[in-house]
């Protein structure tokens, strides 16, 4: 009776922390605690499963398997058998149930999670892949199978973690909806964490840029209050909201890290939306130091309003943080990115500030005025001048 009360506990609070992210009040599977009626539809493969622990063998390097329902319980293990670390095992939900992963994922190689009425990693889950796509939009069997990784939908549904997930030195962990929140650990070194908000979104995982979001969606939401982190690799989040006002699409307050590795691989942080009326709010912490010495990564800010600015830094040579925003370029005026500069100066960060286009001034004063003069300082280039300031 206990276990049972704690099974319905766990499924109650999924529900509620999926219906407040909007998931559009699905509900979540009452008695499944392994993936149910799975039928593989491309490929070859086998599915078994012993008492709480289920094994999917896959034969070939490519498989597609559809599930009624896609649910791991807290006591419960699914593994997955791959030919190697480049094997794709692609799961796709075609009932109505929100997927809620409480226990163990382990696979050798990629496992992808498509399921539109949303995905809930909860704090006990433990995810340890190749590589890990998760996401609320589809893609086709045939686009699966030509390697042409475009995925869409017009679900508005939610992926949240607040569990651990990591893949393997060089992999990847991608999670793709309307809505992205993370809450949990994510780790990916030597290979990148990718979040992406919209409605149509391509993947490319052998180019530099490893997502593009290429159709907005509305009320398109990243928030990032975890930590993430690809020391050695690549951060990118990237949103776009089909929104006639100005709203907010990326919004972090946890840790995003991505340090220099002793043997030299610089990390990069990306956060992302459009130049039209998307706002990144930057706070926590975001890290390209280099702490066993060699040069630090490079942060990345691209939005049309950016409104808090905060960075860590902690080694001796320079990072950059590069800061591009067209929006409201004749609203901003001088005094106000001289606040900028002198907020940035006197928070004792170690930041120094440095102009590509128009050096921001502070207000009766010169450019020097706004620097902090230190050996571990972080640069911070501007390339434009819609700097949204909080009050």
């Amino acid at each position: 009776m206990r276990n049972s009360r704690k099974i319905y506990f766990n499924q109650l609070k999924a529900a509620t922390l999926l219906a407040l992210f909007t998931l559009s009040g699905h509900s979540v599977a009452a008695s499944s605690e392994l993936p149910t009626n799975g039928k593989v539809v491309v490929g070859t493969g086998s599915i078994s499963q012993s008492g709480s622990v289920m094994t999917i063998n896959q034969n070939t390097d490519l498989m597609a398997i559809n599930w009624k329902t896609f649910n791991v319980g807290a006591d419960s293990t699914v593994n997955f058998v791959q030919p190697n670390s480049y094997s794709v095992a692609l799961n796709r939900v075609m009932g109505s149930d929100v997927s809620v992963i409480q226990g163990k994922i382990n696979a050798n190689g990629y496992v992808a999670l498509v399921n539109p009425n949303g995905i809930l990693f909860t704090p006990t889950a433990q995810v340890n892949v190749g590589g890990l796509i998760a996401s609320t939009l589809n893609i086709s069997n045939k686009n699966f199978i030509d390697g042409n990784y475009i995925i869409n939908g017009s679900s508005s549904n939610a992926i949240i973690n607040q569990g651990n997930i990591t893949a393997l030195d060089g992999g990847t962990v991608m999670l793709i909806a309307a809505k992205v929140k993370n809450e949990g650990t994510i780790v990916a070194n030597k290979g990148n964490v990718s979040f992406a908000a919209g409605s149509k979104v391509t993947l490319d995982f052998g180019g530099p840029v490893k997502v593009q979001v290429n159709k907005s969606a509305v009320d398109a939401l990243i928030e990032n209050g975890g930590a993430v982190q690809a020391n050695g690799g690549v951060v990118y989040f990237t949103a776009s909201a089909a929104n006639t006002i100005t709203t907010t699409v990326i919004n972090n307050t946890g840790i995003i890290e991505a340090k220099t590795l002793s043997t030299g691989e610089k990390g990069e942080i990306y956060l992302l939306g459009d130049k039209i009326n998307d706002r990144i709010v930057v706070g926590g912490k975001l890290d390209v130091s280099a702490p066993k010495g060699g040069d630090k990564g490079t942060i990345n800010i691209d939005a049309a309003f950016i409104e808090y600015i905060t960075a860590s830094s902690k080694s001796s040579s320079t990072a950059t943080i590069n800061i591009e925003t067209d929006a409201q370029k004749d609203a901003q005026t001088d005094a106000q990115r001289g606040f900028f500069s002198r907020q940035l100066a006197s928070s004792n960060t170690g930041i120094k500030i440095q102009s590509i286009e128009d050096a921001p001034t502070a207000a009766g004063g010169d450019e020097d005025s706004a620097e902090v003069q230190k050996t571990n300082e972080i640069v911070i280039n501007y390339l434009g001048d819609g700097i949204n300031l909080p009050d």
